[in-house]
């Protein structure tokens, strides 16, 4: 792990916070992101997908310690309400 990582992440558990890191897929080797996925308490994905010329927004939990769920993809629209998921 990059040393300013191991930094904050101790940082953050002294102070009992919650750190997020966002990653974007592709940019890592495949082992670099397994092994940031493997050290997180929680690991959320979102993607994009186009299906018949429409952008379709889906998120879900990879991976949450502790806690049983599914990792089934859910769509989800963002409104002027807010985050809408089709459940």
């Amino acid at each position: 792990m990059p040393r300013f990582l191991q930094v904050l992440s101790a940082r953050i558990s002294e102070i009992g916070g919650l750190g997020i890191l966002v990653l974007d897929s592709g940019v890592h080797s495949e082992k670099y992101e397994n092994y940031l996925k493997s050290i997180y308490d929680g690991v959320f994905e979102m993607g994009v997908e186009t299906v018949r010329d429409t952008l379709i927004s889906k998120f879900r939990i990879y991976s949450l310690k502790g806690v049983t769920h599914s990792a089934d993809w859910i769509q989800f629209r963002i409104t002027n309400r807010g985050i809408v998921f089709e459940l």
